[in-house]
């Protein structure tokens, strides 16, 4: 996979966030209207995914689809 196509980061469970899901995951990538006009169909896909792999179904998958510009050196 070249660089910039995946950022994945952790974070633990904070004073401040709320709600009872185990994971939470967020998927940022640009817009394209075939990803756009597939959206739901990626996210309960990727959420069903993520919940086999994680032995749980209290998680929650947000993708989002901006309209944007990426560049990235070395």
């Amino acid at each position: 996979m070249p660089p910039g196509d995946a950022e994945v980061r952790f974070r633990p469970r904070g004073p401040y966030d709320l709600g009872g899901l185990d994971i939470v995951v967020e998927v940022r990538s640009k817009w394209f209207a075939s990803r756009a006009a597939t959206r739901q169909e990626r996210c309960d896909r990727l959420c069903a995914e993520l919940a086999e792999a994680a032995g749980t179904t209290a998680l929650g998958v947000y993708l989002f689809l901006p309209v944007s510009a990426w560049a990235q050196g070395e």
